[in-house]
């Protein structure tokens, strides 16, 4: 379900039920008028209409009146692909894109080219023991943070060892909640024993096509640490068992700045005595 944008507006009721706003390339009507009933030109207005609209409006014609124009959100309908290619293809792979859209003033934009970088998805999951009231961290290497770090721009932490939380990427066929509970287990060595979803959104999608699917998990932490990770995918991970009051002093002073990490522990902290509530005392005999 799409939300759609509602704007009010002062117009004169035609005898048409036909309303163009002053600076939009676009006429609205109430649902219940067809275009049967409207002049030619009214018609011809109505087959140019990106999109279908509904309004309430008040029938008094001839009279300056308020209306409420509802309309729907943008869809994937909206946007033509023209051409698509791959010109490069390695452990990622880079799509171009010959595109148009709609725009909210009315009509199509012109032709435009967009690259994107396809690595998937993923599932992420703030592993949490609400006995011993720890959250599960990881830290590792991260080629994007060493060479992010050479800009003059960037100012945070100097070091491409990064605080996050598990995560990992779905394989085909595989369901987020499976690779949340596998990437525990291989990145943690921590057991899921309950499994709730948070969020999910994307990272960077000016650029890149992924989305991380985030969970919230309950774990005992009481044996968490050392380093863990596959050897032929390279990782040497960390791991720490933090009390939850540190990890979001950490948030608030700027120590994580891996993106998955600040959403999903800050959604997190939102609901953290809910958590702590519900889930406390579930393994005690």
């Amino acid at each position: 379900m799409y939300p759609s944008t509602k704007t009010t507006l002062t117009c004169i009721v035609t005898p048409y039920l036909v309303v163009k706003p002053p600076n939009l390339d676009r006429y609205f009507i109430p649902d219940s008028v067809t275009v049967s009933q409207l002049s030619n030109d009214a018609a011809n207005a109505i087959s140019r209409l990106s999109r279908p609209f509904g309004c309430a409006l008040s029938l008094f014609l001839g009279q300056t009146v308020s209306i409420t124009i509802s309309e729907a959100a943008m869809t994937p309908e909206d946007v033509e692909i023209l051409e698509n290619d791959v010109p490069f293809k390695g452990y990622y792979r880079i799509e171009t894109y010959r595109l148009r859209h709609r725009l909210f003033a009315g009509g199509w934009s012109e032709p435009m080219r967009r690259e994107v970088l396809e690595r998937g998805h993923a599932a992420a999951v703030v592993l949490f023991d609400p006995d011993r009231d720890e959250l599960v961290l990881i830290e590792q290497f991260r080629i994007g943070a060493l060479v992010a770090l050479a800009a003059p721009c960037v100012t945070m932490e100097r070091t491409p060892w990064l605080w996050e939380i598990v995560a990992g990427i779905i394989d085909d066929g595989e369901q987020p909640e499976e690779v949340a509970r596998r990437e525990a287990l291989e990145e943690a060595g921590c057991e899921v024993r309950e499994l709730e979803f948070a969020c999910q959104f994307l990272v960077t999608p000016g650029v890149c096509s992924e989305s991380i699917t985030v969970y919230c998990g309950r774990v005992d932490a009481s044996h968490v640490g050392g380093v863990h990770g596959l050897d032929h995918e390279h990782e040497d991970i960390r791991v720490s068992a933090v009390p939850s009051s540190e990890v979001f002093d950490w948030l608030d002073d700027g120590r994580f700045v891996n993106a998955t990490a600040i959403v999903a522990l800050q959604w997190f902290r939102l609901r953290y005595k809910e958590f702590r509530r519900k889930w406390r005392g579930k393994d005690t005999p």
